[in-house]
């Protein structure tokens, strides 16, 4: 009877420091939801065109930790690590054109603020220095939100703004011939 005591004891202990720690839970934390069905709908803006759109969805979980995302109509991979979520798509690098998993972006909403992720071998150009800047409040079309501000250094500079429970709110990427601007005009989940 004693140990059945103990036993709820360190349970309930245990999920108070779970619960009190800020680390993610296996839905991709609260700073960036990823359930299978999830939808993020964005206004897209870009010097090189007229306003589009574009969506991010989450399609299917690929393993413990590991969501299978279309962006924008393109395969990305989101892994779960203990600060934020790591994005990574397929390209072709080297000259060969041989295809790697590279990383597109790395989201950290917790630990340091800076950080930088070393790609494979002969793919040192898609190396990510990121920085969380700030705290900020924004307004979109989707409605006003508090985020973290993120800059990721890659081959361009792209600045993240998430909002806990959201995810991407707004994105702003450093494009050479001119900046391109996501903004968030709806998230959905399936039911």
């Amino acid at each position: 009877m004693r140990a059945r005591y103990w036993i709820l004891i360190v349970v309930a202990a245990m999920a108070c420091c779970v619960a009190s720690s800020g680390q993610a839970d296996s839905s991709g934390g609260s700073a960036f939801p990823l359930k299978k069905g999830a939808v993020w709908t964005y206004a897209v803006h870009s010097h090189a065109s007229k306003a589009t759109s574009a969506q991010i969805k989450v399609v299917d979980v690929a393993s413990p930790g590991t969501w299978k995302l279309q962006w924008n109509g393109s395969p990305v991979e989101a892994t779960l690590n203990a600060d934020g979520v790591l994005l990574r798509e397929l390209r072709h690098v080297g000259a060969a054109g041989l295809p790697k998993i590279v990383p597109m972006a790395d989201l950290r909403w917790a630990g340091a603020t800076t950080w930088k992720d070393a790609t494979i071998s002969g793919c040192s150009p898609y190396d990510i220095h990121g920085t969380r800047e700030a705290d900020e409040a924004i307004d979109v079309p989707a409605g006003h939100f508090n985020c973290v501000q993120i800059v990721n250094l890659g081959l361009v500079k792209e600045t993240y703004w998430l909002a806990r429970g959201t995810g991407i709110v707004k994105k702003v990427y450093a494009d050479p011939r001119g900046p391109e601007e996501w903004t968030l005009q709806s998230y959905s989940e399936k039911k």
